[in-house]
């Protein structure tokens, strides 16, 4: 895949329709500097938003990502494209989901080490806290870099290695 290419031919789509990058963005609901990345190759669109850009533009996803026009896309394949970008939804909004609650749990964890870290006798309890908020700090930033997506890879691998075992036994 060549991103430069994609973001070529996603440049030349937009001016073919005549809209500026900051009309596509309000559009598609990002902004003018993400639409100028993917036009430029810096950066790729999510594939959710690739089926967006590709409905929107009239032309097929994989003609984005190969970088050039071709054939029209066949309803079967549109549908599952479709459904692969609302399962890539759902699992978005289950991670902001799984971020909002660390966040609060951190955020308790912190206010409840500042109520008791001038007192005395407590500093199990500090440390506890400490080590929580240290720890969900550690999880939240874990889980917005590229690494949870390694590891999630990983643990999938060993799960299916896992049960190809099983089912030969």
């Amino acid at each position: 895949m060549d991103q430069q290419r994609i973001g070529n031919f996603l440049r030349q789509l937009r001016m073919e329709k005549k809209i500026t990058q900051s009309h596509l963005a309000e559009i598609l609901g990002v902004s003018n500097r993400t639409v100028s990345r993917w036009e430029t190759g810096t950066n790729m669109p999510d594939f959710a938003l690739l089926i967006e850009i590709a409905d929107f533009y009239n032309v097929d996803v994989r003609e984005i990502l190969e970088g050039e026009r071709r054939k029209n896309m066949n309803a079967p394949l549109k549908d599952e494209m479709v459904r692969i970008a609302d399962y890539t939804k759902l699992e978005q909004e289950r991670l902001s989901k799984i971020m909002r609650w660390m966040f609060i749990a951190g955020l308790a964890a912190m206010a409840a080490y500042l109520l008791i870290e001038g007192m005395e006798g407590y500093a199990y309890a500090k440390g506890l806290l400490l080590g929580g908020t240290t720890g969900t700090l550690l999880i939240g930033l874990l889980y917005t870099s590229k690494y949870m997506m390694r590891i999630r890879e990983f643990k999938l691998k060993v799960l299916k290695k896992k049960r190809m075992n099983e089912s030969g036994k």
